[in-house]
């Protein structure tokens, strides 16, 4: 074996035990952290809605995950670790099949948005789903208006609406990607009006 095949399994290695190393430990933040800003409000909903109280001027997406939760027993504390589960999941799955670099896109992820998500369940939740319409809006931009695509990507948008409104907001990337501006700006944008509406 060479000397060079050497060095690049100790790079691949550290760079895996980094990745995990910043997987868990935003894992564990996330799931854990009872100490966040929106944390009792949020558990004041969970337990209002698994009561049986009728829910005013919250999404439909996110009642009915507490409703099923609640189905399953799960008390808040419980729903806190299902979310910071499916959260950091969707994350850690979006950057490590999109990015070369991806310690360090998740430290980046950790300045923003991750740490209003961990007080933003709903965000965090709706923010999940978009992930799987981004890759629907890199093939419109790839491989040209498709009906079925445009289609795909609005349905994404409405299912993560129902987490939380502000997903409508993605609809503009769309209306960009059409005008074919270039995906990093329309990302950007996207990412600066959801700051804006936070």
């Amino acid at each position: 074996m060479k000397k060079t095949d050497n060095v690049s399994i100790v790079r691949i290695r550290r760079d895996a035990f980094f990745w995990g190393s910043i997987v868990l430990a935003m894992w564990i933040f996330f799931a854990f952290n009872i100490y966040a800003r929106d944390y009792e409000n949020y558990r004041n909903l969970y337990n209002t809605c698994i009561a049986g109280y009728k829910i005013n001027g919250i999404e439909f997406g996110y009642v009915i995950l507490m409703k099923i939760a609640g189905i399953f027993r799960l008390d808040f504390r419980k729903f806190h670790v299902l979310i910071a589960t499916i959260y950091i999941f969707c994350i850690a799955r979006f950057v490590n099949n999109h990015a070369e670099k991806r310690s360090i896109i998740m430290l980046l992820i950790v300045l923003y948005p991750y740490i209003l998500d961990t007080i933003q369940l709903r965000n965090a939740l709706a923010e999940c789903v978009l992930l799987l319409g981004y890759d629907e809006l890199l093939y419109i931009t790839k491989e040209g208006v498709d009906a079925k695509k445009i289609f795909k990507f609005l349905l994404i948008v409405t299912c993560a609406a129902q987490f939380h409104t502000s997903a409508y907001m993605y609809v503009l990337l769309l209306l960009i990607v059409l005008e074919e501006r270039m995906l990093n700006i329309v990302v950007f944008w996207g990412l600066g009006i959801e700051l804006i509406l936070i």
